[in-house]
Formats: C-alpha cells, structure tokens, sequence
C-alpha cells in the first residue's frame, strides 16, 4: 500500500481510470472544475486518510468511493452538499467539512462514524438534515468550537432526527445560532457543552435523551429555556452566567435531573 497524492491547480484534466484503490493515504488538493472529480470514478477505497479540496463545485466523481480507513477531510469544496459521498458505507475515524458550501448533509448515507463528526466554517450550512442513516458518532459532534470560525449561515440547527448516540456534543460560539432543535432519537451522550452564543435563545428536542456524562451551558446571553434536558441522568452539571435564564428554572431542572457527579453552582444567571 502507498500513498497517492495529486495537486490539480495547473490541469485541466484528471484521467484515472484505472485507480480503484489507494492503500494508504490520498491527498487531492486544488480540484477546480476544469480539472474536475470525473477522473477518479473508478476510485472504491482508501485505506488510511483521505484529504479533498479545491473549488470544485461538483465532486460526484468520488461517487463510487465505498471505504475510507482513516479520516476524511474535505476542505473549501464550492459543493452544496455531501451527496457525492453518498456510495461511502465505511469510515474509520473522523469526517471534517471544513469552509466548503454544504447547505445540508443532504445525501450522507453513512449509519457509523467511529470518529467524530467535525463543522467548521462552512458559510451555507442552514440544517444538518439529510444524514437520516446515522445513528452512531463514536466520536463527537462538533458544531462550532471556540478555536474555529463558525458556520455562519446556520440559525436553526435541525436534523440528526436518527442519532441514537453520540460520544460528546460541542455547539460552543456559534455566531448566529438562535435555537437548537431536532435529535429527537437521541438516548446517550457524552459531554455536552452549549456555550458563549450571544443569539442563541432556546434548546428543544432531545426528548428521548436518557443520559450524558456531563451538562455545561455556560455564558449564552439570551437563552431562556433548557427544558429539553428534565429527568435525565448525568454526571456532572454546570449551568453558569447564562444572563436570562432564570435561576429558579434552573434549580427546577436540577431538582428533575438524578446527578450522579457534581453540581458546580457558580451562579451568574438572571435572579428570577
């Protein structure tokens, strides 16, 4: 197995037709339109990571792409959607989208993701509906994160309507996210941290959630609802400097939940 790496800034045509499988890592980097995806066609599996990017707008050339070993990273593609990894049944780690045009997962039929599920960046992203196959992320849900830009376009987060499970979830600085909803199959998480969003007003769904290893909601100015988390069982919880949100909603929460780490009470929400 060897490594296949192609830079395509300079061609105008990428014709592969006998590559069906790379046994380590591949790197396709500066795809444009006039180069394309339609070369790699016959393209079924990777065995380690696998690296896109360019300004492509159309990647259904990597259709037929079943298995991906590793990661699998696709950067500043001008796609609207994943669909072009709609034949990718098999990943073994993590799947990052990062400043692309996605509007949606439209099209993702992957049921596993071993690793985590990474968002950045991406300026059209308005839902993460489509994904309507997956119901496992190993890993964790990252939606925005305090070390990267947001998804700028993205107000009401919807979709994941066939999680069942996920290792952790991070909407943290998200910077024009004004409701959480959907992940209505959702029964186990890990951590999950909503944090430092200026527009985000309400959290709902959630409503099969059984347990998480923890519940940090911290620093969100205009939240005024987390009635999606009553009953649950969690580890350890910290709800802090959440300036409308009402400390005896909060304490009602608390009371509902059965807490089974620490409860850290630094206060900082509306005296109400």
């Amino acid at each position: 197995g060897e490594d296949f790496s192609l830079d395509g800034t300079n061609l105008q045509r990428i014709s592969l037709p006998r590559l069906q499988s790379v046994g380590e890592d591949l790197a396709l980097s500066g795809i444009n339109d006039e180069a394309g995806f339609s070369g790699f066609s016959s393209l079924r599996s990777v065995g380690g990571d696998g690296h896109v990017s360019g300004t492509a707008t159309d990647a259904s050339g990597l259709s037929g792409l079943r298995t991906v070993g590793g990661d699998l990273d696709v950067v500043a593609l001008n796609v609207s959607d994943p669909s072009f990894l709609g034949g990718l049944d098999e990943l073994g780690d993590h799947l990052r989208f990062y400043g692309t045009d996605i509007r949606s997962l439209e099209g993702l039929e992957l049921e596993h993701i071993h690793g985590s599920l990474k968002l950045y960046s991406n300026d059209e992203l308005t839902s993460l509906e489509g994904a309507d196959k997956l119901t496992t992320i190993s890993g964790s849900l990252w939606i925005c994160d305090t070390d990267y830009a947001g998804n700028g376009s993205l107000v009401r987060l919807t979709g994941m309507d066939a999680l069942v499970s996920v290792g952790d979830m991070y909407f943290e600085e998200c910077e024009a996210l004004e409701e959480i909803v959907g992940f209505g199959a959702l029964q186990e998480a890990g951590d999950i941290r909503i944090s430092g969003h200026s527009v985000l007003e309400r959290v709902s769904g959630f409503e099969r959630l059984e347990s998480a290893d923890s519940l940090r909601v911290t620093s969100n100015e205009i939240l005024t609802d987390l009635g999606a988390f009553r009953g649950i069982t969690v580890g350890d919880v910290a709800i802090n400097y959440n300036s409308s949100l009402c400390q005896s909603d909060i304490d009602e929460l608390v009371q509902s939940m059965t807490i089974t780490g620490t409860h850290y009470d630094f206060g900082g929400n509306k005296d109400c």
